[in-house]
C-alpha cells in the first residue's frame, strides 16, 4: 500500500514538472504557425539571438525609396539579410509578405496617434482635431492611414516637431488611455480601429495562403514620456495611470483575440527605460502572464544597456516568456566617428559576456536613412564593427537556421 501511495505522489510530482515546463502562447486558440515560432523562440533563448532591423527594404543610407531601389545595408557589408523585418502596422505590409515568404520573421509595431485628437468626418475619414499649432485650413485636411507614422508624412511645412507633439502629446490633460477604455467617450472610436487592424492581421498570408505570425507590440515603450500612452503627467497633473494602461493593453488584447478572432499574433510587451531597470519597477505597467508573450526592450546608446537586458530576461524566465531587444543603436545625433565600434565594444561584447544577459532571442536594430544612422551603413565607419558582430557563431541573419 506505501508502494502505491508513494507511486502516486512520484507520478503527480512529475505531472507538475511536466507542466511546468510547457511551452506555450496566450492565445489557445494561436495559428500552428503561431504557436511554433513561439516555440522555436523559446527554445533559442541562451544559444541564438536573431539579428532584425527596422524597415531595412526602404530605407538606406543611399536613400528613402521602395524595396529594391537601393541596396539593403547589412546585405551590402555582409552577403546577408537580417533575420527579422521590424516593420510598422500598415505601412510596410508588402515588405511583411515578401520577407516572410524568404524565411525570415516580423516584428511589428503600431504608432497610433492620439484618440483625443482625432474625428471621424461624415465621409468616414480620420480629421485631426487639435486646438493649436495647426492652422484652420488644415482642420478640414483628411490623414490617411490610422497611424501617427501617416500624419507626419503629411505634416508638410509645419515640421515633424509639431506632428510629434500634436498626436502624442497634446490634450494629454484630457486622459487620453481614460477615453478609450470601456466606457469611454472615445472606446467606440477605438473599437473601429481595432476593427482595421483585425483585418489587416486576418488578412495578411503568405504564398500558401497562410496567415503570417506576427510579434505585435503595440504602445511600445510603454513607460516613454513622448507618447501619449507612456506620458503619466503634464505640469504635475495625473493624465494616465499605471493600471488604466494595464487595462488597455488587456482589453486591446481580448477585443483582438476573442472578439475579431485574430490568432496570429504573439504579444510583445515593450519598455523603453525609466521601469525596465529592476524587477520592482517591472511590474507597474506589466498586464500580466495572460497577456503577454514576448517581452522586450528599447534601448538606444549604452543607457544601462547590461542591467535594464539582465531584467527583462529574468522577468522572461521567470513568466515562460521570450525576451528581446526590439529597438537598439548607437546615439544616432552624434554621427558615426566617434561609433566606429559600436556594434562590438558598445552592444554585443556588453551582451555576450552576460550569462543573463545573452539569453535575448533577437536583437533589432533602428533604420537608416541618408542622414540618419541608427543601423548598420555600407558607407559608415562602422561597418567592419557590424561585420565583426554578425560574425559570432552565436548571430543569425536570414538563412542561417530555420524556425518555422
Amino acid at each position: 500500500m506505501k508502494r502505491i501511495v508513494l507511486l502516486l505522489i512520484l507520478l503527480v510530482l512529475a505531472e507538475r514538472a511536466l507542466s511546468a515546463t510547457i511551452v506555450s502562447t496566450i492565445d489557445n486558440k494561436a495559428t500552428a504557425e503561431t504557436k511554433k515560432l513561439f516555440v522555436n523562440l523559446k527554445e533559442l533563448m541562451g544559444s541564438k539571438t536573431l539579428f532584425g532591423q527596422a524597415h531595412f527594404y526602404t530605407r538606406t543610407c543611399s536613400g528613402n525609396a521602395v524595396r529594391g531601389t537601393y541596396p539593403v545595408d547589412a546585405y551590402k557589408i555582409t552577403g546577408k539579410y537580417p533575420f527579422i523585418l521590424s516593420a510598422d502596422y500598415k505601412w510596410d505590409k508588402d515588405d511583411v509578405v515578401y520577407h516572410y515568404n524568404k524565411g525570415g520573421a516580423i516584428l511589428m509595431a503600431w504608432g497610433m496617434y492620439n484618440p483625443v485628437n482625432v474625428v471621424v468626418g461624415t465621409d468616414g475619414k480620420d480629421y485631426v482635431c487639435v486646438k493649436e499649432h495647426i492652422s484652420n485650413a488644415e482642420l478640414n485636411r483628411p490623414i490617411t492611414g490610422t497611424d501617427v507614422w501617416s500624419y507626419w508624412q503629411s505634416a508638410g511645412t509645419r515640421g515633424y516637431g509639431d506632428a510629434w507633439k500634436d498626436n502624442h502629446l497634446y490634450d494629454q490633460d484630457d486622459h487620453p488611455i481614460r477615453k478609450i477604455l470601456t466606457g469611454g467617450l472615445r472606446n467606440a472610436y477605438y473599437h473601429a480601429l481595432l476593427d482595421q487592424v483585425a483585418a489587416y492581421f486576418n488578412e495578411l498570408k503568405d504564398s500558401k495562403g497562410k496567415l503570417i505570425p506576427v510579434i505585435f507590440r503595440p504602445f511600445h515603450e510603454c513607460d516613454g514620456e513622448w507618447f501619449w500612452w507612456g506620458r503619466q503627467k503634464v505640469d504635475s497633473i495625473q493624465v494616465n495611470t499605471d493600471a488604466e494602461y494595464i487595462q488597455l493593453w488587456q482589453e486591446t488584447v481580448k477585443y483582438l483575440k476573442d472578439v475579431k478572432g485574430v490568432h496570429n499574433i504573439l504579444w510583445c510587451f515593450n519598455y523603453d527605460t525609466r521601469l525596465s531597470d529592476t524587477a520592482a519597477n517591472f511590474v507597474k505597467r506589466y498586464p500580466g502572464n495572460d497577456y503577454v508573450d514576448v517581452i522586450a526592450l528599447d534601448c538606444y546608446g549604452s543607457d544601462n544597456l547590461l542591467l535594464k537586458t539582465q531584467t527583462i530576461v529574468k522577468e522572461a524566465e521567470n513568466r515562460g516568456k521570450v525576451a528581446g531587444i526590439a529597438e537598439f543603436s548607437r546615439d544616432a545625433q552624434k554621427g558615426i566617428d566617434d561609433k566606429k565600434n559600436y556594434w562590438m565594444n558598445e552592444f554585443w561584447d556588453v551582451i555576450k559576456s552576460d550569462s543573463t544577459a545573452s539569453k535575448i532571442v533577437f536583437a533589432c536594430s533602428y533604420s537608416n536613412g541618408p542622414k540618419v544612422y541608427y543601423g548598420p551603413g555600407w558607407r559608415h565607419e562602422d561597418a567592419p564593427s557590424f561585420k565583426a558582430f554578425i560574425s559570432d557563431e552565436k548571430v543569425v541573419m536570414l538563412g542561417d537556421i530555420e524556425i518555422r
